[in-house]
């Protein structure tokens, strides 16, 4: 695809960068159109915050989204971004997009939320079946428009307590934009892998776990509460 558009690659890091992160940002960097920014050692949600300023304020057409504990291990990072840009640029509505992630700690469960009618999520776990509307998504790799940032207010990431329960910022976030209406999916069709220790979390991680939990007898149910 010739990209005409101004897309920043905004990157929340901590320090030491794994091997595996590095050969993505590399391969991402090189795509046109591209602008790499990253936030040292600042708080994620204070980190999100500065790159959503910066895309808005210099005039970016996207911001893509990718955390420092994160690798695109099946097929080339800069046709996954690709991929992502062709499904934004076919639905002008369409205001997040974002590949499926697992959670890095057990029970390993897919970040893609959709809503209960008890203000519950449940995670989505839908594997090669194209694009799903999701109702709150993670922020881990990740495709945005600056311009749903004029509907909600600031600071758009922070970290929420609702009911007594704890939100991470991004799902804070994007409970947020769905509320005010904002297209949000998940491209079922695209994995990327979270990097924990030592292993790659992704769907094969995720399904193991659910069957040494099976073979155990024991019940736990990865609902996310508010």
């Amino acid at each position: 695809m010739a990209n005409k558009q101004r897309i920043l690659i905004g990157c929340p890091t901590y320090g030491q960068n794994d091997a595996r992160f590095t050969v993505t940002m590399f391969m991402l960097a090189k795509f046109p159109g591209t602008e790499l920014m990253q936030v040292r050692r600042s708080p994620v949600d204070v980190a999100r915050n500065a790159l959503m300023e910066y895309a808005l304020k210099n005039g970016h057409d996207y911001l893509f989204m990718i955390d420092d504990d994160m690798a695109i291990e099946e097929g080339h990072p800069a046709g996954m971004l690709d991929a992502l840009i062709q499904e934004m640029e076919k639905d002008k509505d369409l205001g997040v997009i974002a590949p499926r992630a697992y959670k890095r700690t057990t029970p390993f469960y897919p970040c893609v939320f959709k809503k209960r009618t008890d203000g519950n999520y449940d995670p989505i776990d839908a594997v090669d079946k194209g694009l799903v509307d999701v109702d709150a998504i993670h922020c881990a790799v990740t495709l945005l428009r600056p311009s749903i940032l004029e509907k909600v207010p600031k600071p758009w990431f922070s970290f929420e307590r609702v009911n007594g329960a704890l939100f991470s910022e991004d799902i804070a976030f994007t409970r947020k934009l769905k509320d005010a209406g904002v297209k949000m999916r998940c491209h079922t069709d695209i994995q990327v892998q979270h990097i924990s220790d030592p292993i790659l979390v992704d769907r094969k991680a995720y399904e193991t776990y659910k069957q040494a939990i099976a073979f155990e007898g024991k019940e736990k149910s990865p609902i996310l509460r508010p």
